[in-house]
């Protein structure tokens, strides 16, 4: 995904932090509205 070469290497490794948080969070949302769903 990321390149070493372009010197890139920080932002590269906090956006794909970035995006593993936001991955993990829109989870969450998913599993809350599916137990509301269950109630």
């Amino acid at each position: 995904m990321c390149d070493e070469k372009n010197g890139h290497r920080m932002l590269c490794s906090f956006f794909f932090i970035w995006n593993k948080v936001n991955y993990a969070i829109l989870e969450k949302r998913e599993l809350y509205r599916e137990m509301e769903r269950f109630k």
